[in-house]
């Protein structure tokens, strides 16, 4: 609920799927467009504790990816720093992203940190 009333406080429109089984977990729609979104959360940093991990995998064994077809966007919540990264789907595993100290110094992620022109297609 907490990325749906982002979304909203920015007039970008979601709307929850009922039932379950589907890749994405809410679609949203801006200006007529619209985007399926898988929502990651995370609080599990690298081995030298400097980034957070993300896995952009689903299924028994957590291997297989998403591909474009399912995923349009991750909205990725880092919750020790109620973060949000919003980047397209280009079909990786996984990622490291920077921590909020280190914005700007580190990673090619960053640019998705708080990236709402994600939903401007």
């Amino acid at each position: 609920m907490l990325l749906q009333s982002l979304l909203v406080g920015r007039e970008i429109h979601v709307l929850q799927p009922v039932g379950g089984g589907l890749p994405y977990d809410v679609v949203v729609e801006k200006n007529g467009k619209f985007f399926k979104v898988q929502v990651k959360t995370t609080s599990s940093k690298s081995e030298n504790k400097n980034q957070y991990v993300v896995k952009l995998v689903h299924g028994c064994n957590n291997k297989s990816t998403y591909t474009v077809d399912e995923v349009d966007v991750f909205a990725v919540h880092i919750t020790e720093e109620d973060e949000w990264f919003f980047m397209p789907n280009t079909g990786i595993l996984s990622m490291y992203l920077p921590k909020k100290e280190d914005s700007g110094n580190c990673c090619k992620y960053e640019k998705y940190r708080w990236n709402w022109g994600v939903f401007d297609g």
